[in-house]
């Protein structure tokens, strides 16, 4: 995304720059519906896990453990994925916001502010 978008010119037509704003939209869309669906995954986990709590009755103690602790690993990184994800949608908003405002028309601040948020998002990638 940053090579493709960092390679634009600065002064790019009307038509472009919409089309470059359309894409960096279906791309919000997709990024919110797999958000929705982290959200719908963490909901069924945690009516799993009520199911599971019946199994752990009858499991031993360092088997509980070992399963507590796979249901926090789980959690934990269902939160970093949902946190990252909305990062990444707050960054392709932010980059649609300051498309529109000229960053590849000619405005020299908006542009400015468009390659702070490239770099941001090419810093999170590594």
């Amino acid at each position: 995304f940053a090579q493709w978008l960092g390679a634009l010119p600065q002064n790019i037509t009307k038509a472009k720059q919409d089309a470059v704003v359309k894409q960096l939209e279906v791309e919000v869309a997709k990024m919110s519906e797999n958000l929705q669906g982290l959200k719908k995954a963490a909901k069924e986990e945690k009516a799993q896990s009520n199911m599971t709590a019946h199994l752990k009755a009858t499991m031993k103690d360092k088997d509980k453990a070992m399963l507590d602790k796979m249901d926090q690993w789980s959690a934990r990184m269902n939160d970093k994925a949902r946190i990252s994800g909305l990062n990444v949608l707050s960054k392709l908003k932010n980059a649609i916001h300051l498309i529109k405002k000229g960053a590849l028309a000619g405005n020299g601040k908006a542009a400015d502010d468009l390659g702070n948020v490239l770099k941001q998002m090419t810093a999170m990638t590594r």
